[in-house]
């Protein structure tokens, strides 16, 4: 995925913390943005929360699907 007009963006990382598993996100589009996070409070929540982790702020993406041949 390529986010595009990024405003905000916070991920943190630590040698001890293991970096990356996604095991839950959410997406929700907030007036003319889009908000993503990667490790959310609650995916099941449509508003961000301060909990949220590893977010992204932007207001396009773009991304590719690659369908698998087997």
């Amino acid at each position: 995925m390529r986010f595009k007009g990024v405003k905000e963006y916070s991920f943190y990382w630590n040698i001890r913390h293991s970096f990356y598993h996604v095991e839950t996100y959410k997406l929700i589009k907030k007036e003319d943005l889009f908000y993503v996070s990667f490790d959310p409070e609650d995916e099941s929540l449509l508003d961000t929360s301060e909990g949220d982790q590893d977010f992204i702020l932007f207001s396009e993406f773009e991304g590719y699907y690659i369908a698998s041949l087997a």
